[in-house]
């Protein structure tokens, strides 16, 4: 039987990867979004706009619709989880939200699922939006573990990198070593993971088409710190990197977030049979494929 499947987002990065992966399964889609950002899709897949932000609308877009399948990749706060626990309870099968990585704190080395219990999250403890983006998704996990009342899952994503990535990180490495320009890398900087777009779409899928619930991390195997980055990348450009331990903040990478590594063990999701593929089976395809900036 094809699911009915709903993606609230899926228009941009890696959420348009999702929806393909949903396509070729051949569930039937639903996209709601605010309508702004035209999609790819044309009549494969039904669009419904809402504003996620008022409950009473989001109530209104969806009071006639069942689905098999909520896909989430839009909030960002405990308010819009709690609202759509409202919203869909006894109208859909199965909740996926697209967490993150950040969720996990201390950020450290391998870190599992259970090292973070959004059970464990007093929700009326008085704090209020707007929450930083960390917070927002540790809070939006809680609610949705403490509210709803059909089965759920959370993907904490890794960096996920492609030639889409609305935060330029990725293209802000490409685009300074074909312009023989400085990358500022400290000694300092720890390893971290990172997924592609294209795996982070798919893998969101696989939760929801396989039923999973629970929390679950995604993220390619081997970590790399900020300068295997920028020396990777100057191998697939065949240039020489000019990265310096100091240096003015505009030039130091976006991927030096801390002096310690911060990654994800994805054990859970390959023994339950997903395959992320390795590292550079995906980034020298990247860095070939993005665009030469002027």
């Amino acid at each position: 039987m094809h699911m009915n499947a709903l993606v609230m987002g899926g228009t941009k990065f890696f959420g348009r990867d999702l929806v393909r992966c949903l396509l070729e399964e051949r569930c039937r889609v639903t996209l709601a979004t605010r309508g702004r950002t035209v999609d790819p899709f044309g009549a494969d897949v039904e669009r419904v706009v809402f504003d996620r932000t008022d409950c009473a609308i989001m109530a209104d877009a969806f009071s006639s619709r069942r689905f098999d399948i909520v896909f989430d990749q839009i909030a960002f706060e405990p308010k819009e989880i709690e609202d759509a626990c409202r919203v869909f309870h006894g109208r859909i099968g199965h909740y996926v939200f697209t967490s993150s990585g950040s969720v996990y704190a201390p950020q450290g080395p391998r870190l599992k699922e259970e090292d973070f219990d959004p059970a464990a999250i007093r929700l009326d403890d008085g704090r209020e939006a707007p929450f930083d983006y960390a917070e927002g998704k540790r809070r939006a996990e809680a609610a949705l573990v403490q509210r709803a009342t059909f089965p759920v899952a959370a993907a904490r994503l890794s960096i996920v990198l492609g030639p889409d990535d609305p935060t330029g990180r990725f293209q802000f490495h490409v685009d300074r070593v074909r312009r023989d320009e400085p990358i500022v890398v400290p000694r300092s900087c720890g390893r971290l993971s990172f997924v592609s777009a294209a795996e982070a779409g798919r893998f969101v899928a696989w939760l929801g088409l396989q039923g999973k619930t629970g929390a679950w991390n995604g993220a390619s195997a081997r970590p790399r710190s900020a300068a295997e980055i920028v020396q990777r990348i100057s191998r697939v450009c065949r240039r020489s990197p000019r990265m310096l331990e100091e240096g003015d903040k505009r030039d130091r990478s976006p991927f030096c977030y801390t002096g310690d590594d911060w990654t994800l063990d994805a054990g859970k999701a390959r023994r339950a049979g997903f395959r992320f593929g390795g590292f550079a089976q995906w980034f020298d395809a990247m860095v070939r494929a993005s665009p030469s900036s002027a």
